[in-house]
């Protein structure tokens, strides 16, 4: 009986969430990628676009998420929150930041010099059906030094939300 009881209670304790309720909901894959081509020659007919970073959180409902990935001269935040409407859809409210160090400095003040960071952000709310993917919104450029040719750059930022355990194989 006594090992029954830790078993339940150890059972019980994995469904508190941090502020103590009981957790229902089920776990979803939160992912925000970033897919397109960079600095691609203008005589290229079709660009392959590709991934080129990616972050992800396994999120619950009505419970804040974070996550944040360091790569490279990179650092890639996601945070916010979802829940579950009376249609079996999430809507959530989240934050995405980009931030790449450009390897570039800058005076500030006599003696004194910062990187240049470039920010890429969304920070957004929407409602999206489970296993589904949505572009957030992109970016095209096109960029010619006198000596180069044209260069193209486009990205696009991709959320999907995907059910987590469950019937999924």
């Amino acid at each position: 009986m006594m090992m029954r009881s830790s078993l339940l209670v150890m059972g019980l304790c994995g469904l508190l969430s941090l502020n103590g309720t009981i957790v229902l909901g089920e776990d979803v894959l939160f992912r925000v990628e970033t897919v397109g081509y960079v600095d691609q020659l203008a005589t290229d007919p079709s660009p392959r676009e590709q991934t080129l970073r990616s972050i992800e959180v396994v999120a619950r409902p009505d419970e804040p998420f974070r996550s944040v990935v360091r790569v490279g001269s990179q650092t890639i935040k996601l945070t916010g929150t979802l829940r579950l409407t009376e249609k079996g859809e999430y809507a959530c409210r989240f934050r995405y930041c980009c931030l790449t160090d450009t390897g570039e400095t800058v005076l500030v003040q006599e003696g004194l010099r910062e990187p240049v960071i470039r920010v890429d952000s969304l920070d957004t709310s929407m409602t999206l059906p489970e296993n589904r993917s949505v572009t957030l919104g992109g970016l095209t450029t096109e960029q010619q030094n006198s000596s180069e040719p044209v260069r193209y750059s486009k990205t696009r930022h991709i959320l999907t939300i995907t059910k987590q355990g469950g019937d999924e194989e």
